[in-house]
């Protein structure tokens, strides 16, 4: 997660995952160009080969590549939490005023590789309780972000409202 946007009234954080999105391209890509090329020497494996692997690798595209965007709007009191994930669209909204604080969550279910969660806390209205951001997340990286977090609603709490 990056911070995309921070000014005293709005927090932007957005998390694209370029790495995952261009390397399952490129497994599309080479076995398209793979295929054609078995194709074009006449094997008849090579359509075989364009279609489990270009298929596969749009079909994996689709369900691991997610795009998440956080907004925190101080003036609006309004938390928006935007996932995208191939086709799939989903918005969740707060009021602002709900939003306790960010935390990094542990999960100890394999002592040898914990895995760690950037978390939101809602602490009242009617979707109380803790809401992962993240499925894993790089400990360091992610203190950045809940630090800025934390520090922001800090400051939005002081700003007069509605203006």
């Amino acid at each position: 997660m990056k911070i995309i946007r921070q000014t005293p009234d709005r927090l932007i954080i957005g998390q694209t995952p370029w790495r995952l999105g261009a390397a399952l391209c490129a497994l599309v890509l080479v076995s398209l160009a793979l295929g054609a090329m078995l194709r074009w020497m006449g094997r008849s494996e090579g359509t075989l080969i364009a279609v489990i692997g270009g298929g596969g690798g749009l079909i994996a595209l689709a369900i691991c590549a997610e795009r998440l965007r956080m907004e925190l709007d101080a003036r609006a009191n309004a938390f928006i939490l935007h996932r995208r994930r191939g086709l799939r669209r989903s918005e969740m909204r707060h009021a602002l005023s709900d939003l306790s604080c960010a935390v990094l969550e542990e999960d100890r279910g394999d002592p040898a590789r914990p895995r760690y969660s950037t978390t939101v806390v809602f602490s009242r209205g009617i979707g109380a309780g803790r809401y992962p951001l993240t499925d894993r997340a790089r400990p360091e990286i992610a203190a950045e972000v809940i630090e800025t977090v934390n520090l922001w609603l800090h400051q939005a709490r002081r700003l007069p409202p509605g203006n």
